[in-house]
């Protein structure tokens, strides 16, 4: 295997990097509309919801809040997960 060029490494960084977000958005959508219904919910509740592994999960989560889709806070010494946008109650 010879030496690549720098534009061959940017190229191949490039494609690494297109199917890491390609993967994150496959996982988001659905957290995002699980947290919707629920209101919030801890991390354990959602993985069991969603039937999906920490790593997964915790992946999701952790992109939905650098996003500003989601709000995380401790309660009681547990992580909950809330939606920034809530549905209105309807009355």
């Amino acid at each position: 295997m010879g030496r690549q060029t720098p534009a061959e490494v940017a190229q191949a960084l490039e494609d690494v990097f297109r199917c890491i977000h390609k993967l994150m958005s496959s996982l988001v959508g659905p957290v995002v509309k699980v947290l919707m219904e629920a209101d919030e919910m801890t991390a354990e509740q959602l993985a069991s919801a969603m039937q999906m592994g920490p790593v997964e999960l915790s992946q999701a989560l952790g992109r939905l809040v650098d996003l500003k889709y989601a709000i995380e806070s401790v309660e009681d010494g547990r992580a909950v997960y809330r939606p920034v946008e809530r549905p209105l109650a309807s009355r």
